[in-house]
Parts: structure tokens; sequence; C-alpha cells
């Protein structure tokens, strides 16, 4: 799927059993986090976030016999990740799913395919 609008693309990847009930707010530690903090140095990369994520399943599965449940890249509290999406990173993929409990800044720029099993935003109700 192109991400011309994230907002678009995320309405139309709902689940048909996915609702959103009463007023959700920004998580208390994201209440001050703008946009302007993704320019800062506190701010990733989604493509470093998705790698340190597979890099790590991969050495905890092979470093023991154990079956490992792979879980999702996190976004910290706190921190903003840049969808690095351009011609040289044209393809983001997070078979593990991403879990955003800090903010996701698509730029406006960005073209691209985001490839996730799943994206959970979270948020606090009021």
């Amino acid at each position: 799927m192109r991400l011309i609008n994230i907002a678009v693309a995320l309405l139309l990847s709902l689940p048909s059993n996915t609702i959103a009930t009463g007023n959700f707010y920004p998580l208390s530690y994201n209440a001050n986090l703008t946009v302007a903090d993704c320019n800062g140095a506190s701010a990733l990369t989604l493509s470093s976030i998705l790698a340190d994520n597979i890099n790590s399943v991969n050495t905890t599965s092979s470093s023991s016999n154990t079956t490992i449940t792979p879980s999702s890249a996190i976004i910290p509290c706190g921190v903003c990740a840049v969808a690095d999406l351009n011609q040289e990173t044209p393809t983001l993929t997070a078979p593990h799913g991403i879990d955003i409990q800090g903010m996701l800044y698509v730029p406006s720029t960005s073209v691209g395919i985001l490839e996730t099993a799943h994206l959970i935003v979270q948020e606090s109700p009021r």
C-alpha cells in the first residue's frame, strides 16, 4: 500500500472488528511531544527501530534453544520516530508489528511502503 496520506491509509487498513470508544488523549509522558521534536537529537528513524527489533529477535533466538515469540517494534515513550521512507529506503517492514508509545511522524515528502503485521497506537482514556 502506498502511503500518500497516512491518516487515510490507516483508516482504510483497520479491521472491521476494531472500534474506538470514548475520548482518548496522548499518554502523559507524550504531553509535550511535538512535530518539532522529530527534527531534534532525540528523534529516531523508524528504520533503525525496526532493524534493532529484528536484530534482537535474531540474537535471542540463536543464543538459546527455547522458542522465542517475537515482539512488536516499540517506538518508546516521549520519543519521535520519523518514517524514513524515500528512494534509499522505499519499503519499511515490521513483520511483528509496531507499538507506538511515543510518536510516529510521516513527513509529507515520504514516498514508499510501510508493511506491518499490526499497528498499536497507545493512548490514554479520559
